[in-house]
């Protein structure tokens, strides 16, 4: 691949499954180093509902997070508060689709958004399909010169399931379902690296979910798209137009 221009200030990236090749890693480390930024969707364990199966994904855009000082936990995020799928129950002499919660799902609600970030902090929700957690040692972030803030979590009924991933969505045969009394996990943030001798700055913004921004996945909600957008914004510098936007939300589902 071609390095990336250097009138470009912003990369979108999402759902990386292999590795990238020697050069696809160089440009984008050449990029972040000369303070470019990046808004990045990506799972950390591969799923699929229908099989029921999932394992983890090996590539290294993992690695590349680490440049941020950040990574994400080979598991999966559960929570009370979450979207619903289709459980094929008997009823008589008849099989019919029932809709029930499905943890694997999250749904954030407004009270588990930063308030002290104007990227969300006028946000009602976001939906997350089979997200993962983000995790950060803070101890060596004053010597790196990175910031890292959350900007979202899971309810404060959450848990999460790693190494052997039961995605059965029956509450009947999903023990995990009723264990979820753990504090909320962080599903994405924000991250500014500082770079002493230059002065440049690259900011991330990193949420673990592939299909945040896909139209097949969270991208069909307009709570997405408009994070998405607030996102750009605050990463080219467009703080002002996020202000504008929060004010036009009116999602205020009932409870």
């Amino acid at each position: 691949s071609l390095p990336v221009s250097d009138d470009i200030s912003l990369l979108l990236m999402n759902g990386v499954e292999d590795s990238l090749v020697d050069n696809e890693r160089q440009n984008l480390e050449n990029f972040i180093n000369r303070g470019g930024n990046l808004l990045l969707t990506q799972n950390r364990i591969k799923t699929d509902l229908v099989t029921q199966q999932a394992s983890p994904i090996v590539s290294d855009i993992f690695s590349v997070l680490e440049l941020y000082g950040i990574n994400i936990a080979s598991n999966l995020v559960l929570d009370k508060n979450c979207g619903k799928v289709n459980v094929q129950q008997n009823l008589g002499f008849l099989r019919i689709p029932v809709p029930m919660d499905y943890p694997f799902l999250p749904i954030i609600k407004k009270e588990k958004f930063n308030d002290e970030i104007s990227l969300v902090s006028g946000l009602e929700a976001l939906r997350l399909m089979f997200p993962s957690e983000i995790v950060f040692d803070d101890t060596n972030f004053v010597k790196d010169n990175i910031v890292v803030t959350p900007l979202f979590s899971s309810s404060d009924r959450s848990t999460t399931m790693e190494e052997f991933f039961n995605l059965n969505p029956d509450p009947k045969q999903n023990p995990s379902f009723r264990q979820l009394n753990e504090p909320g996990k962080v599903m994405g943030v924000l991250v500014e690296k500082k770079y002493v001798e230059t002065r440049l700055v690259s900011q991330l913004i990193l949420v673990s979910d592939s299909k945040f921004m896909s139209d097949a996945g969270g991208g069909s909600a307009s709570e997405n798209k408009i994070f998405v957008m607030n996102a750009v914004d605050y990463l080219l510098g467009d703080k002002e137009l996020i202000a504008l936007r929060s004010r036009e939300i009116t999602n205020r589902p009932l409870e």
